[in-house]
């Protein structure tokens, strides 16, 4: 052991100038640790537990380091036992947890390039990433700091080691290797700084390591669960081949270990990288010499570039950079296929280790600008798995609780949680949450990460616990973050914005306290909430009150921001009138729900930049300016509010505000009263005021306003005091009414609707922003007292302002039980199953249908019978699951397993096919085993061994191919495997043999001749005794060479005299080749002649003979010429003949060149040209358009394809042959109209500019039109009105074919046209007899009529049928409307219409079905219509009555400190009629109960147990209801601790029967209750516990209702719904002391 150890002693107190810190330890071997820290105490207790034990005293470090003074301490506790976490404490300082190597699974992460918070301001986040992922260790690898870099400064290794502890070193084991950058600056650091912090494992010593931190500790190794890792060391001289001998015996020991399973290499230098920094090669080498030698080295883990890259295995090593913690090092300097990812963004490793495989994950961190790809920080970069890796669920949660014993060191679990909210807050990542436990903090919410949308974090406070932030800044700051929602925290008391939120996105604050933010002074005040530049996110449940400015503040250009169900109260600067509730002054936003009251300024603002938004169902009074005020903002929609005394205009738009609508709002006695907190109102007046601009753009409908003094009643524009003369003046507010809305109790602000309201049934629903629930959540509901006269929208039952009226309806029934048993649960295949359901119950006593699913795809089908039978074929574990479904179409599922198992499996048959099985080498086979097979079906696997040596698989694939490169005899074997591991083999045989060369014969034509000379060389003979294809290459030996190529023959041109050798070889498929050669020789020749040539004449018109003269033509050698002549325009060639001249004549005009080709005897020649010129007239062409039609006839005469053969100008000169001509023009085209009837011929003569002319004509002729003739069929000629006809007037015709425009006349006065179309449709509505006309025109303008008789009679009435089956029943209640019995007196096609009186209209088939879900008496009535619009109706009553059932938890309350009374603030409203039923526990007697609307409670029982703990339970029919929000007080007859609940029951109002014990067993038992009064009731148990561990379970059949606690004593209850008068006892399971109790509730 290094340090002085000894046994337990309470050390001294140490009073440092210099306090520790840098605390960190590093495994050394797997039963001992190295302890280092700085500081001036050196004592170390440490052991087992946090009570210690043991002692140590560090020692000086064998290397010091000199980053500062000091001093340095190092202690080595050895002889620990392996896998083991052991707590120590320096000097009496924070608790610390250290550990041995771990010995199973385990987790470690790994990075390189480091450096320290300071200078790289992204580190301190990856290091939180790290601590967060909860570590064994971490491997640093090299780069530890960048004290060597120009500028930087040797205090940052000191701030280096503080950032370790201060994130992972204190529970995590920093495990390191070396880097240049600890070395390689003499002077500016080197390694003592190092060596004297961290002790290698096993350290080793390596050649060539710095001098100055000589010697020792340059590399080491550990083992770990099934991974031995080996550190390399900096290539100092020798330094790495030294590491190859010794790291050899290290690998060869691992790989004969069976208890390692895994080898890792770490070290600074990279074997492979395409990063700033290349691989190195001598370390690729010995790295892959490893690799290819054991098998189990899979990962080398590497640092130096500063980026991410994964490399495929190389000699089954996977290459892993990771250098990128802090920063990035551009760019990347190459690339390499071998490259399996690669990504410029911070990151940083994490390994999941098991010893059957790795689960390798790159995980991203911090973006910055040198990025080259994008991800979210926490997720997931890049993973790779080696074998099967193990099941590690991610840790999300963290806890922080200073009440109970906590450490910010420790790992924030709920057993020990983190001290301080900073703390549980730094290890934040996307998808975690933070629960916040009891005691007050004073420090900010302040996360430096986001979540995602698919992985929110939750900042929120721990379940049954209070904690308070406050005297801080901000109790919450979130800047530039998303998806984050902060909840149920106080927050109170802080400098300026309670939450303060800027920048962000997607963010939810809900459920909070939010009181006492900013001083009531100038300059000093703060909103409660505030959302700023912020998008899309939610701010709801709140309750923000007494806060010294706005209470929830919605500004900087935030939108689409949520407001929803907070409550915004007392809130004042103090100093001058300006805080509001809601204050909105950004576009877009929505403020929905909310009661807002007592503030200072108005309850809710739309301010200067609040374009857009929204707000409905709110509910604002007492405010001391306006209920919603918006200035200078336009486009809002005011909708469905109840405005109640405030101070000024209740809802008030002014100044330049303008497109506002306000409907189905209640604004009642608004500014009639003199002051507000002794500010005056005297401002702005009216319920509603549309002030300055806003007028002519605004639209104001379906309000109520109602005023209880004199006072203005209305503004808009102008003041009113009745709604009638608003109406009259303006023409606003066609549906609205001024009337007193009847508010349940204004005086407690219970402002919810009496039934008689005139707001009831009155709203708009089809208005944008109109909502389908009321602020309590209640759906829309229709009065059948109301006649909805003045309702408008798809809903003509909404209500108007914040609350729905709730008119006295039934519950909905509850769902069934299901049960299922299945039998027997497990057997062998084929297996034969029952599944019974036959316990499943409805709690209304519905009969109950049946449907099984048996998990292996076969289901039945929706059955009476609870029972099914199946079989199981084949083995496996299913399930089975029944779903039963009563009348009222609820439903429940219930599951059980069965296991199948197999009979004992057999071996399968391997069969094999070889193809071929003979022939040459290379001879590939196919080797197929596919016909091999299983008796079970079992899926096989193959293996391959061809006899050569070569095996391939085991493989799914049942075909391999191989090679055979070697002639022989060869067997191959196949085995087959299946599933269960059973095998067989079977063999076939190869033959191949050797191939023999080609014969290679060459004949070469001509063999000799003059220069330029052709050969063809023809190796077609050659042959090849496998017959195999040959190929061929020729050698013409003068350096021109062709193929290898596929044909036998090819020729060449020899160029130059010579003798030349030509060769050709010849090659087999085989490769096997053969040669064969032959002489050719080429002479010199002679010299050509020389050619000479006359032509006469050299010009002349066309035809043009002409006479060419070669006769002063003359050859060298005196030999006989031949002449050749061609006269160059496509006359056939004349010649060879022997004669020098040859005549010609040129029929076309043209310059032509001729030429002649002279030739002596010996093929040699020569030729000579020269021009001839012939002229020829113009060619005209002449086209006229039209050439025919009705007169006038314009036409146009077009001469443009007239040619020249000399290409010569043009002139045109036409005759249109009715006397008018023009002159010679340039241009080729010219127009005429002929007026008159006639054929005329139209001529046009052209002339080139050598006088040559041409002509051409064309004919025109010219006709007079006739008028068309009219066509005209109308259908249906006859029919009942309305009568739908359609004229048709298509066989009318025009003997010219002119296009047609028609006219209609239908005769009743209405005309149609002119149009194209020759059809068009009408409808009579008047019954007659009528004339229809039609009219065509040409274009001419000659037209033509006729006419057609359309006669239609009147319809009668069809007549309405109905019949509603069943006719009464209990909720829900579906029937079925029948109105098939109608009848049509015209036989025509009805529509029918149902409404089943409870605002529900279906229309469509003749049949209807309707549930009612709420009791009543309802009108059911359908409408049928014929297709002429005629109408009939029936009507039938159907009556709808209630079940009892639980409604829901109305509240609960606690205290665990003495006090005489407990109150609930109630989560949900209470329905007047509904019964609520009232349990307490406490220890101070009698307890009774009052609520804030006056109901009366009554106990029912009441029990004491051992303890001296009371259980009461009460009750109280609510005669009023009671409103979310309100108040129920239990009263105690001592102080005391208390837990206390509220529930509401429907549908009973009494109680019936009461029965309860106590004990302390395991089960509790309320006893039996007796015969029930009634079949139909709601049973109530309620159970208490003292000295609880945990809430108490039911039996099967309860439904839990609830539970609360205050530390080990609970108070729970559940309920259930009985359909006999059976007596009924509740059980179930408990801990400690117990009361439990059954009450029962009849209609």
């Amino acid at each position: 052991m290094l340090g002085l150890a000894g046994p337990a002693a309470v050390p001294g107190v140490s009073f440092a100038a210099q306090a520790v810190d840098e605390v960190h330890y590093t495994f050394t071997s797997e039963t001992s640790v190295a302890i280092d820290w700085r500081g001036d105490a050196n004592d170390v207790r440490w052991g087992l537990t946090s009570d210690y034990g043991n002692t140590a005293q560090g020692v000086a470090p064998a290397w010091t380091p000199w980053s500062s003074p000091g001093p340095f301490w190092q202690v080595e506790l050895g002889g620990l036992a392996r896998g083991t976490t052991y707590h120590y404490s320096i000097a009496g300082g924070p608790d610390y947890t250290f550990h041995t190597p771990p010995t199973g699974n385990f987790r470690f992460d790994a990075i390189g390039d480091i450096g320290d918070t300071v200078s790289f301001s992204k580190l301190g986040a990856t290091l939180s990433a790290i601590a967060n992922d909860d570590p064994s260790f971490v491997l640093t690898v090299g780069d530890l700091t960048y004290a060597n870099a120009t500028g930087a400064s040797i205090s940052v290794v000191d701030q280096h080691f503080n950032d370790a502890m201060n994130s992972f070193a204190t529970s995590a084991a920093y495990m390191p290797a070396w880097g240049n950058h600890e070395y390689d600056v003499p002077g500016s650091d080197d390694l003592r700084n190092y060596k004297g912090r961290l002790l290698m494992p096993n350290a080793q010593t390596s050649p060539g390591s710095p001098a100055i931190s000589c010697c020792g500790d340059d590399w080491g190794w550990f083992d770990a669960g099934p991974v031995r890792f080996i550190t390399y060391p900096e290539p100092w001289t020798g330094a790495w081949a030294d590491w190859q001998t010794k790291a050899n015996v290290l690998m060869n020991q691992a790989q004969n270990d069976p208890s390692i399973k895994y080898i890792i290499t770490d070290g600074h230098r990279p074997a492979y990288s395409t990063g700033y920094h290349p691989g190195e090669a001598q370390l690729a080498s010995i790295l892959d010499g490893f690799g290819s030698s054991y098998s189990k080295y899979v990962l080398n883990i590497n640092g130096h570039s500063h980026d991410y890259e994964r490399f495929q295995p190389i000699q089954g090593v996977t290459h892993i950079t990771v250098g990128a913690p802090s920063s990035l090092e551009e760019p990347w300097s190459s690339t390499d296929p071998r490259t399996a990812f690669r990504a410029m963004h911070l990151s940083h490793l994490r390994v999941d280790v098991s010893d059957t495989g790795l689960r390798i994950q790159s995980v991203c961190d911090l973006a910055t600008s040198k990025d080259d790809t994008t991800c979210v920080q926490g997720s997931v970069l890049d993973e790779y798995t080696i074998g099967t890796p193990p099941t590690t669920p991610p840790k999300t949660q963290y806890y922080v609780d200073k009440t109970v014993p906590c450490s910010d060191t420790g790992p924030g679990t709920a057993d020990t949680p983190y001290c301080t909210i900073t703390k549980g807050v730094s290890r934040l990542q996307a998808g975690y949450t933070l629960y916040i436990g009891d005691g007050t903090y004073a420090e900010s919410v302040k996360p430096a990460v986001s979540g995602t949308s698919t992985a929110p974090i939750l900042i929120t406070a721990w379940p049954g616990r209070s904690p308070v932030i406050t005297g801080v800044t901000n109790g919450a700051y979130l800047s530039t973050k998303s998806y984050i929602t902060l909840s149920n925290l106080t927050i109170t008391g802080t400098v300026t914005d309670g939450v303060y939120v800027t920048k962000s996105d997607h963010l939810v604050v809900s459920g909070n306290r939010v009181s006492g933010s900013g001083r009531p002074a100038q300059g000093q005040t703060a909103p409660g909430i505030s959302i700023r530049a912020t998008a899309s996110s939610q701010v709801l449940s709140n309750t923000v009150d007494h806060n010294n400015g706005t209470g929830i503040y919605i500004t900087n250009t935030s939108t689409d921001t949520l407001v929803a169900d907070n409550e915004a109260s007392f809130n004042a600067e103090g100093w001058e009138r300006n805080a509001n509730g809601i204050n909105v002054t950004s576009p877009g936003n929505t403020v929905l729900r909310n009661v807002t009251h007592d503030n200072e300024d108005s309850g809710i603002q739309f301010y200067t930049g609040a374009n857009n938004s929204l707000a409905a169902l709110n509910v604002t009074y007492d405010n001391g300016d306006h209920g919603i005020d918006d200035l200078n903002v336009t486009g809002g929609r005011l909708i469905s509010n109840t405005v109640y005394r405030n101070c000024t205009s209740g809802i008030n738009v002014e100044g330049t505000s303008g497109s506002y609508i306000v409907e189905n709002n209640i604004a009642v006695d608004n500014a009639v009263y003199p002051a507000y907190n002794g500010i005056a109102c005297a401002r702005r007046a009216g319920n509603i005021g549309i002030w300055d601009s806003a007028p002519p753009t605004t639209t104001v409908d379906h309000n109520l306003v109602w005023l209880t003094k004199s006072g203005t009643l209305y503004v808009f524009g102008s003041a009113y005091t009745s709604l009638a003369a608003m109406q009259k003046a303006t023409g606003q507010e066609a549906a609205g009414v001024q009337s007193d809305p009847l508010f349940f109790d204004a005086p407690t602000w219970n402002l919810q609707l009496k039934d008689g309201s005139a707001a009831i049934d009155r709203g708009d629903s089809g208005v944008s922003g109109a909502q389908a629930t009321d602020i309590l959540g209640n759906a829309r509901v229709r009065d059948p007292k109301v006649a909805s006269t003045f309702a408008s929208g798809p809903r003509l039952y909404d209500d108007l302002g914040a609350y729905e009226f709730q008119p006295d309806v039934a519950p909905a029934p509850t769902p069934p039980t299901a049960r299922l048993s299945v039998s027997p649960a497990s057997g062998t295949a084929p297996m034969d199953i029952t599944a019974n359901a036959g316990t499943s119950t409805d709690p209304q006593g519905q009969p109950l249908s049946y449907a099984f699913d048996f998990g292996d795809g076969t289901r039945s089908g929706q059955q009476t019978s609870s029972t099914a039978t199946h079989t199981y074929p084949i083995a496996g574990s299913y399930t089975v699951s029944v779903t039963v479904t009563d009348t009222s179409g609820l439903y429940d599922t219930a599951t059980q397993t069965v296991t199948v198992t197999a009979t004992t499996p057999t071996a399968p048959t391997a069969r094999l096919l070889l193809t071929p099985a003979t022939g040459l080498t290379p001879l590939q086979v196919t080797a197929d085993a596919g016909t091999s097979t299983d008796p079970q079906g079992q899926t096989l696997s193959y293996s391959f061994d061809f006899g050569d040596g070569t095996t391939t698989g085991p493989q799914a694939t049942a075909t391999a191919m191989h090679t055979y490169t070697a002639a022989g005899a060869y067997t191959v074997s196949v085995t087959v495997t299946n599933t269960s591991g059973l095998s067989d083999t079977t063999t076939a045989g190869v033959t191949a043999t050797a191939p023999s060369p080609p014969t290679a014969v060459l004949n070469v034509t001509p063999t000799s001749g003059l220069p330029p000379m052709q050969i063809t060389a023809d190796a077609g003979a050659s042959t090849d005794p496998q017959g195999q294809t040959l190929s061929y290459s020729f050698d013409f030996g003068d350096g021109t060479a062709a193929g290898p190529q596929a044909a036998a023959s090819i020729t060449h041109l020899y160029v130059n005299s010579g003798s030349y050798t030509v060769k050709v070889t010849v090659t087999d498929t085989s490769g096997l080749s053969d040669s064969t050669t032959q002489l050719v020789t080429v002479a010199v020749p002679a010299a050509s002649p020389t050619a000479a040539l006359t032509v006469t004449p050299t010009s002349g018109q066309v035809p043009l003979p002409v006479t060419a003269d070669a006769s002063g033509s003359t050859d060298p050698q005196g030999q006989a010429l031949s002449y050749t002549y061609d006269f160059g325009d496509g006359s056939p060639i004349v010649g060879p003949q022997s004669t020098a001249t040859a005549p010609h004549t040129y029929a076309a005009g043209g310059t032509y060149t001729i030429r002649v080709t002279v030739t002596d005897t010996s093929g040699l020649s020569d030729t000579a040209t020269t021009t001839v010129t012939a002229l020829a007239p113009p060619s005209a062409q002449l086209t006229v358009s039209p050439s025919a039609g009705l007169a006038p006839l314009h036409v146009t005469a077009d001469a443009t394809g007239s040619s020249d053969p000399q290409n010569q100008t043009l002139t045109y000169a036409f005759d249109f042959g009715d006397g008018t001509t023009t002159g010679a023009q340039a241009t080729a085209t010219a127009t005429h109209a002929f007026t008159t009837a006639g054929t005329y011929t139209v001529g046009v003569t052209v002339t080139d500019t050598s006088g040559l002319s041409d002509s051409r004509t064309a004919t025109v002729t010219v006709t007079q039109p006739a008028a068309p003739t009219a066509g005209l069929t109308v259908s249906p000629a006859s029919g009942l009105t309305p009568l739908q006809v359609t004229a048709d007037a298509t066989t009318s015709t025009d003997p010219q074919g002119e296009a047609l425009s028609y006219t209609f006349d239908f005769g009743d006065g209405t005309t149609v046209g002119p149009q194209s179309a020759a059809t068009t449709t009408h409808t009579y509505t008047t019954a007659g007899t009528y004339t229809v006309k039609v009219t065509v025109t040409d274009t001419s303008g000659l037209s033509d009529s006729t006419t057609a008789t359309v006669t239609t009679t009147r319809p009668a009435a069809p007549t309405a049928v109905l019949a509603v089956t069943p006719a009464s029943g209990l909720t829900p209640l579906q029937v079925t409307a029948d109105a098939s019995g109608s009848t049509d007196p015209q036989g025509q096609s009805l529509t029918y219409k149902f409404d089943f009186g409870d605002g529900t209209v279906v229309q469509g088939a003749a049949t209807a079905a309707h549930t009612y879900s709420v009791a009543g008496a309802y009108t059911v009535t359908v409408t049928v219509t014929n297709t002429s619009g005629l109408t009939a109706t029936a009507t039938k009553p159907v009556t709808v009555a209630a079940a009892p059932a639980y409604v829901g938890q109305v509240g609960t309350a606690s205290s665990n400190r003495n006090q005489a009374s407990a109150v609930i603030t109630t989560t949900r409203a209470v329905k007047v009629g509904d019964l609520i039923v009232l349990t307490s526990q406490n220890n101070a007697g009698t307890v009774t109960a009052t609520d804030d609307a006056g109901n009366t409670y009554t106990a029912v029982a009441t029990r004491t147990d051992a303890t001296g703990v009371r259980q009461t339970v009460l009750y109280a029919v609510a005669t009023k209801s009671l409103a979310l929000g309100a108040h129920i007080t239990a009263k105690f007859a001592a102080a005391g601790a208390s837990l206390v609940a509220a529930d509401e029951l429907t549908g009973v109002s009494t109680p019936d029967r009461a029965v309860g014990t106590t004990g302390s067993t395991a089960t509790f038992s309320s006893g039996p209750t007796g015969t029930l009064g009634d079949t139909h009731e709601l049973a109530v148990s309620v159970v208490s516990l003292t000295s609880g561990k945990k809430a108490p379970t039911w039996a099967s059949g309860w439904t839990v209702a609830g539970s609360n606690n205050t530390g080990s004593n609970y108070l729970a209850r559940a309920y259930l719904t009985t359909t006999t008068t059976t007596s009924i006892t509740a059980t179930g399971t408990a801990t400690g002391t117990w009361t439990a109790t059954t009450a029962t509730f009849r209609p």
